[in-house]
């Protein structure tokens, strides 16, 4: 574990997610210089079909949460 990761894991949750969203934020802004790998356009591409065809199940964010934890 680097020194960087262990000063995070001492960070409150709240500076945690600042830090994220900033990460995040400068990330967001250069999105066309970020090389997507081809095994993810192929699976998007399988849902976006899967989706046309009516064999894709959607559920809310919250249902989503509760069914993770129940697994």
């Amino acid at each position: 574990m680097t020194a960087l990761e262990k000063e995070i894991q001492k960070m409150p949750k709240t500076q945690m997610i600042s830090i994220m969203e900033q990460i995040w934020t400068e990330l967001s802004k250069e999105e066309n210089s970020i090389d997507i790998p081809d095994w993810h356009l192929e699976e998007l591409e399988k849902t976006e079909n899967r989706i046309k065809k009516g064999k894709e199940n959607f559920i809310d964010w919250e249902s989503a949460k509760e069914a993770i934890r129940n697994a």
